[in-house]
């Protein structure tokens, strides 16, 4: 017997060959047809699936309805990550997208990236930065392309693709820690699960604790100018920077996880600099924390993770910024030139960027239309 939950799975499997078709054009970008070979491989498993469902005798009797509609919803949720995000990014991408997974791929070959792929990098995001994970598909704003101050950033999103995956190795025994900090903690100050909006250990479960480590991760590869980059980004925000958020750490929090990884790696003097800037930044904001705060992130915690990461990081080979490998002309060596020229004339660095953009992508080896390599 035909029924609406029927014609309902037949419309996803329609769905399915509309953007299978799409993602089958011959006219796009190279950089983005392994993706979509990717993405049109799951479709056609999805089909499959669907196509096994409805061909089951069982699918007809009415006492199984409420588990082939929930086999329907798993099913329409994996169609519609790759119709949302997937296929517009296939679709749409542009030179600039091409410019800046080009410096991606140039930035995995100095950091020794650890997989065989380095992740495609697309301007769809309406704010914050964020990877798709599974998908490796990093999103970010438009115009970033020309905004060398924004580049930092794109390691943290790289870094959730190595969390994913290294989870174990980047955080050693640091859960076992934070166990036994947050069962001490909960005793001795009754009033912390309202600071964090629940448990303290749920909180870094949720996702404080991957996002403290992202930016490790980055600050072992790109160093003080991710520091800066930090500064930037959270100076604009509407959060005081001692909130937290349901899976964000706080702003400040973030912070000094990035110095921690600076102290770690014998690098007071760029750390003492990144403070400065946050503490200035923070005093103009004027932002204020709760008497509990310092108890959420306390200074010994982050210490023992950034120790962690580093650890994690270079049991996985992966090239710190400051090792000798990198020259001037490195990602790394050029974020720290931009960043010094943006903390030593502030007022004057926007007019040097717009003229000097070019000369950097060329530094890069990056000048070229669509991120192709250059002399």
């Amino acid at each position: 017997m035909d029924s609406f939950l029927h014609g309902l799975y037949l419309d996803l499997e329609r769905r399915c060959v509309v953007l299978e078709e799409r993602l089958a054009d011959p006219k796009l970008h190279p950089d983005v047809r392994e993706h979509a070979r990717d993405a049109r491989a799951n479709l056609a498993k999805v089909r499959r699936d669907i196509r096994a469902n409805v061909d089951d005798p069982s699918f007809q009797d009415a006492s199984l309805a409420t588990t082939y509609a929930q086999i329907y919803r798993r099913l329409q949720e994996e169609v519609s990550l790759t119709q949302r995000l997937v296929v517009p990014a296939i679709e749409r991408y542009s030179a600039a997208d091409a410019k800046l997974t080009a410096l991606v791929r140039r930035l995995g070959r100095e950091v020794k990236w650890p997989y065989r792929t380095t992740p495609l990098v697309v301007s769809s995001s309406d704010g914050a930065y964020f990877t798709t994970l599974g998908l490796d598909i990093i999103s970010v704003n438009a115009g970033d392309d020309d905004l060398l101050l924004a580049w930092p950033d794109i390691a943290h999103e790289m870094a959730h693709i190595l969390y994913s995956r290294e989870r174990p190795q980047l955080l050693g025994k640091f859960v076992a820690s934070l166990e036994r900090y947050s069962d001490a903690a909960k005793a001795q100050f009754p009033g912390l699960s309202r600071e964090v909006g629940g448990e303290l250990l749920a909180a870094y479960s949720r996702g404080w604790m991957e996002e403290l480590v992202c930016d490790m991760v980055a600050t072992y590869l790109l160093g003080p100018s991710f520091g800066g980059q930090q500064v930037r980004q959270a100076a604009g925000r509407s959060v005081s920077v001692y909130q937290h958020r349901s899976n964000h750490p706080s702003y400040d929090s973030q912070l000094r996880a990035i110095t921690s990884v600076l102290d770690e790696m014998g690098h007071a003097s760029d750390a003492s600099e990144v403070t400065r800037l946050w503490s200035d930044m923070v005093a103009a904001r004027q932002d204020v924390k709760s008497s509990l705060y310092d108890k959420t992130a306390p200074a010994p915690l982050l210490a023992e993770l950034a120790r962690n990461v580093i650890a994690g990081c270079k049991a996985l080979g992966l090239t710190p910024f400051d090792s000798p490998a990198h020259g001037p002309r490195s990602v790394p060596g050029v974020l720290s030139a931009v960043w010094k020229r943006f903390v030593a004339q502030p007022g004057g660095y926007s007019a040097w960027e717009a003229a000097n953009v070019p000369e950097f992508w060329r530094q890069l080896g990056l000048g070229g239309q669509d991120g192709q390599q250059v002399a």
